[in-house]
């Protein structure tokens, strides 16, 4: 079957849905100042370690 435009899934996400707030930056940008590390990061918003990591831009 040849995908022609005219027929799109129910389901247009993939994986889990967030629970990303847009608070939560302002809360990591705070939790950070003091020199939090990415594994305490992740601990306060229990998450995985590499949920929080992100490179500096």
């Amino acid at each position: 079957m040849l995908f022609d435009g005219s027929y799109f899934s129910p389901m247009t996400a993939m994986g889990r849905p967030t629970r990303f707030e847009p608070e939560m930056s302002e809360q990591a940008h705070n939790y950070c100042l003091p020199g939090a590390t990415n594994d305490e990061l992740a601990g306060f918003f229990h998450v995985s370690p590499s949920t929080s990591s992100v490179s500096p831009t």
